[in-house]
């Protein structure tokens, strides 16, 4: 009970749970006490708890018990006692759990006043909807009674919860389909048609999920035909409905918690693109911005012609290689709350411009790719371009989907308990010094340098960011040019 006492004490701050699934079994019985000097008959509802959950930074999935005190019902025994005996007390009904998925599971006879607190409760948690409630009705405990009578004539009787038939299988699957709804209409963005440009990439994704689906029906060993056909004609629905098929990464929201689906959508988004080119000069000098996939995988990183790594976070480490040159580490995150000197940042910076001046292909990289290695990317082409965060900001996002500078960045590794900001309002009040001083560094490099970067003085020509094009549009303007689409292909 020790180790419950944080996620299910009423007393302490709701723990941030991926999932908690509440279960409590409970019946009233009529036992012969003496309480203050009185003997009498009094109606005990005993309950007894358990609780499955899983915290949002661990992997580690807890089942335990929780024993509940019994709890005697005054004046009389009615929904209304019984519903206050059962909130009380640690994981009762009272008990609020924070979490992206909840349940409340229960188990007991089917008593009149049972079925009224039941559906009282059922009311109270309908509000919230990302929690499932199921409560499981023993009729006349069945079975429950004979094993009752059984350990009566042997002496040994003991508490007894049978489960024997679950009450309104329809309307639990009624609801069970109205919660799955709810979340698919808020997470998924279903599309009228496949978009052009990725009807070639998404035609082989459909295929391997059609070859997933006859796997999974090649392992049916069911012998009953009727139960076999009705499993084919639902596995063929199941392809049939989802032309897609399943892009999983462009049509999830990037809105869920940070650190559930999201990770899945990362890990998804970098297996199948590691890194991005997010800039190109016109010497050929490029600036990467990518993950560890990329930066992990040397192969990766020769087959594009990277030359140099700069780490925006010392971990995961990036691979060591005598063809790429090592820049360092630069925590992304401590530059965004101001705990890493802007000077350093600066030089940093003066020396990436050299490197870019020689035409080198320069790689910034964090874990994904996302925040911490978006930020000093997006730092980097301010101080190359001068162009506003917002503009920057919506060209690194329109080059890879995952970077995310709007949302709180995590506590810095340098400073403990400072109020957390939002990457992208640290780089709107970066943004002018990083641009003044990117300018004077421009000044200060040889003509050649500055004219293979891009920049004139005279002429006032600083940087430029790339005109981007999506596929539709450059399929559109090849078509306008004369190319037809096969020849294009």
């Amino acid at each position: 009970i020790q180790k419950l006492q944080k996620p299910v004490s009423e007393d302490a701050e709701p723990t941030k749970l991926a999932y908690a699934i509440r279960n409590i079994m409970f019946d009233e019985s009529t036992f012969d006490l003496l309480m203050n000097g009185v003997s009498a008959s009094y109606s005990v509802l005993c309950s007894h708890g358990q609780l499955t959950y899983r915290l949002e930074d661990e992997d580690l999935v807890h089942d335990e018990h929780i024993f509940r005190s019994p709890a005697v019902l005054s004046p009389v025994m009615n929904s209304a006692t019984m519903h206050a005996a059962l909130s009380a007390g640690p994981g009762g009904f009272a008990q609020v759990f924070e979490g992206k998925y909840l349940a409340t599971l229960t188990i007991s006879d089917a008593h009149a006043a049972n079925i009224r607190l039941l559906r009282f409760v059922d009311q109270q948690l309908c509000d919230d909807q990302n929690h499932f409630f199921l409560p499981s009705l023993c009729l006349q405990h069945r079975v429950g009674n004979i094993v009752e009578q059984l350990t009566k004539f042997l002496g040994n009787l003991g508490g007894n919860f049978s489960i024997a038939k679950v009450l309104n299988k329809g309307n639990l699957l009624k609801d069970l389909r109205a919660k799955a709804d709810g979340h698919i209409a808020r997470t998924l963005r279903v599309l009228k048609e496949t978009p052009a440009a990725l009807t070639e990439e998404w035609s082989q994704a459909q295929q391997e999920a059609r070859d997933l689906i006859q796997l999974c029906m090649s392992y049916n060993d069911t012998t009953d035909p009727i139960r076999s056909g009705t499993q084919r004609e639902a596995f063929q629905r199941l392809a049939d409905f989802f032309n897609g098929p399943w892009p999983l990464q462009e049509l999830l929201h990037f809105e869920s918690d940070h650190e559930g689906q999201q990770r899945m959508c990362w890990q998804a988004y970098n297996s199948r693109h590691p890194m991005h080119c997010v800039l190109e000069l016109p010497n050929g000098a490029q600036c990467w911005l990518g993950g560890i996939g990329a930066s992990g995988d040397v192969q990766v990183l020769i087959a594009n012609g990277i030359g140099a790594i700069l780490a925006a976070a010392s971990h995961p480490p990036v691979i060591r290689d005598s063809r790429i040159d090592f820049l360092g580490n630069l925590d992304g995150t401590g530059v965004v709350h101001g705990d890493i000197d802007q000077g350093l940042v600066i030089n940093m910076f003066q020396r990436i411009m050299k490197l870019l001046s020689s035409g080198m292909k320069v790689l910034i990289s964090c874990k994904n790719g996302a925040h911490r290695s978006s930020f000093l990317m997006a730092l980097l082409i301010i101080f190359l371009t001068g162009e506003p965060s917002e503009v920057v900001y919506s060209h690194l996002n329109s080059l890879r989907a995952i970077v995310d500078l709007s949302t709180t960045a995590p506590e810095s590794r340098h400073t403990h308990g400072r109020k957390n900001v939002r990457p992208i309002d640290a780089l709107g009040k970066m943004q002018q010094i990083f641009a003044e001083e990117g300018y004077r560094s421009l000044t200060r490099l040889t003509r050649p340098a500055q004219h293979a970067l891009g920049f004139d003085q005279d002429a006032g020509h600083r940087p430029r960011l790339n005109q981007l094009m999506t596929p539709s549009e450059f399929q559109g303007l090849a078509m306008s040019l004369g190319w037809s689409p096969s020849e294009a292909g």
